[in-house]
């Protein structure tokens, strides 16, 4: 599926597009009815429909196995903690407004913690990707979003779009600037006195 710049603005206006684009061909390289089982519990046949992805979604439920859903990734806790239908958690647009809500909340996490700019948003990667902003062991999945921002097409502009309520400087739309953007492979922003132990904080949930 390409995500294009209308559906984007649509449902995720809070996001650089760029930024957004980048997390779902990271989560679930554009396909709407994604299954992600967590680690632990197994493998799925990808579904080919809504119907079918529905279904099968309601069949794990069932078997108390735990996944993600749809082209953000949603887990099967935060459908259920925004309120979502399977119907719903596999629809484009609502998969999109969830996830962007998600990663919302995490960037305001970070910023609390003492991040800022750039590195405010490699710590809600962070977050997305393993449930704390702090988790040293997601900057492989921070890296590989930062890397395709990188290699977006030229004519994608960063930072134009209009900001939400909240004050320019602290939205993650506004933070995003290709040329500040680290290179490839490039180390992880970090915050002074940042711990690098994997293990200081076990994530609440795995995967978003």
């Amino acid at each position: 599926m390409v995500l294009s710049a209308a559906l984007l603005d649509q449902c995720a206006p809070q996001v650089s597009p760029v930024l957004m684009q980048a997390l779902v061909r990271t989560e679930s390289a554009g396909q709407p009815f994604a299954i992600g089982m967590d680690k632990a519990h197994g493998t799925v046949k990808q579904p080919a429909t809504a119907e079918e992805a529905v279904a099968t979604a309601k069949s794990l439920v069932a078997a108390g196995r735990k996944f993600s859903v749809g082209l953000a990734q949603i887990h099967v806790s935060n459908v259920s903690l925004y309120g979502l239908t399977w119907e719903q958690a596999f629809d484009a647009c609502q998969n999109l407004q969830v996830g962007q809500k998600i990663l919302w909340n995490f960037y305001h996490r970070a910023s609390a913690s003492g991040y800022s700019g750039m590195a405010a948003i490699w710590a809600a990667l962070r977050g997305y990707n393993s449930g704390g902003v702090d988790r040293t062991i997601s900057d492989d999945y921070a890296s590989r979003i930062f890397a395709y921002m990188s290699s977006a097409p030229p004519q994608v502009q960063f930072g134009t779009a209009a900001a939400p309520a909240r004050a320019a400087a602290s939205t993650p739309r506004a933070a995003l600037n290709v040329a500040t953007l680290p290179a490839a492979g490039q180390g992880a922003p970090h915050r002074p006195g940042e711990s690098l132990d994997i293990f200081e904080k076990a994530a609440s949930k795995t995967g978003f």
